[in-house]
C-alpha cells in the first residue's frame, strides 16, 4: 500500500515539475535572449541621443555576469516564480515522505472515510 502511494505521488510530482516547467522556464528561456537585445538596443540608442546623435568615444564597461548581476530585465515574475514553484516542490516532496512514513495516511483514509461515501 505504501509503495503504490508513493507510486502514484512520484507520478503527479513528475507532472507537476513538467508542467511548471512547460508554462514558466519555457518563456523564461525563450523570451529573455528577445528582451537582452531591445534592451542593448535601447541602451546604445540612449548613449547616442544624450551625445547629440554621436557615439561616445569610451562607452562604460559592462559589469561582469555573475548570478547576483544576471540582468532579469522584465522577466523577473518568471525567474521568481521558477524558484517558489521549485521550493513548493521540494517541501511537498518531504511533507509526503514524512506524512507516508508516520502512516499519517492511513489515519486520514480511516477518518475520512465516512465522507467518501457521502
Amino acid at each position: 500500500m505504501l509503495r503504490l502511494q508513493f507510486s502514484i505521488y512520484s507520478d503527479v510530482l513528475g507532472w507537476r515539475l513538467r508542467e511548471g516547467l512547460k508554462r514558466v522556464g519555457v518563456p523564461l528561456i525563450v523570451f529573455w535572449p528577445i528582451m537582452m537585445v531591445c534592451f542593448i538596443a535601447l541602451a546604445i540608442w540612449g548613449m547616442v541621443a544624450a551625445k547629440g546623435g554621436v557615439m561616445p568615444e569610451n562607452p562604460p564597461e559592462p559589469s561582469p555576469m555573475t548570478v547576483k548581476t544576471f540582468p532579469q530585465t522584465h522577466l523577473w515574475f518568471l525567474y521568481l516564480l521558477l524558484l517558489l514553484y521549485t521550493g513548493m516542490l521540494a517541501f511537498r516532496a518531504l511533507l509526503s515522505l514524512v506524512w507516508l512514513k508516520a502512516g499519517l495516511g492511513r489515519l486520514s483514509d480511516w477518518a475520512l472515510r465516512p465522507i467518501g461515501s457521502i
